[in-house]
């Protein structure tokens, strides 16, 4: 929806060569006094945004480490609040360095690439769990998951 709203208000050519195309809409829509709402509301966006990724990335670094492909001083899990601390040190400490040392529009583009390549991997690891680890007897797809549902089968019956 926003970005058809965008497109209608800027066209192609200026969508394209928009640098701040939400900022650059408010304005052309003669809402000058939306442009810092919509500055506001795309930082806490991309604030949102990061802060997922990083909770993400924080938890396949305590997976890889347990599995010591990464050093194993990354799989410690805080004793009270049960969250893979040293790990989201280390990554919060890389993404503070790559934001604060990179081109921003640079970092974002990585950063995507890293995404698509850390769910590449996760997906196609999922090809190397065993028929027993993944399967009820009888069963191709994972216990408790009916087959294109994002949802627990009802059926399930407690083991």
């Amino acid at each position: 929806m926003v970005a058809i709203a965008v497109q209608s208000v800027l066209g192609p050519k200026g969508l394209a060569d928009a640098a701040a195309p939400l900022s650059d809409a408010a304005r052309a829509a003669r809402a000058d006094w939306l442009v810092p709402v919509v500055r506001v509301g795309a930082a806490v966006a991309a604030l949102g945004s990061l802060l997922a990724l990083v909770l993400g990335v924080s938890r396949t670094t305590l997976a890889m480490a347990r599995d010591r492909h990464l050093p194993h001083a990354l799989a410690a899990v805080h004793p009270r609040f049960k969250v893979p601390h040293r790990a989201e040190l280390v990554v919060g400490a890389v993404v503070a360095v790559v934001a604060a040392t990179a081109d921003v529009r640079g970092a974002i583009g990585f950063s995507s690439f890293g995404v698509l390549a850390y769910y590449a991997v996760a997906n196609a690891s999922a090809w190397t769990l065993t028929r027993r680890r993944t399967a009820r007897p009888g069963s191709s797809r994972p216990s408790g998951w009916p087959a294109a549902s994002p949802w627990p089968s009802p059926s399930r019956r407690p083991r």
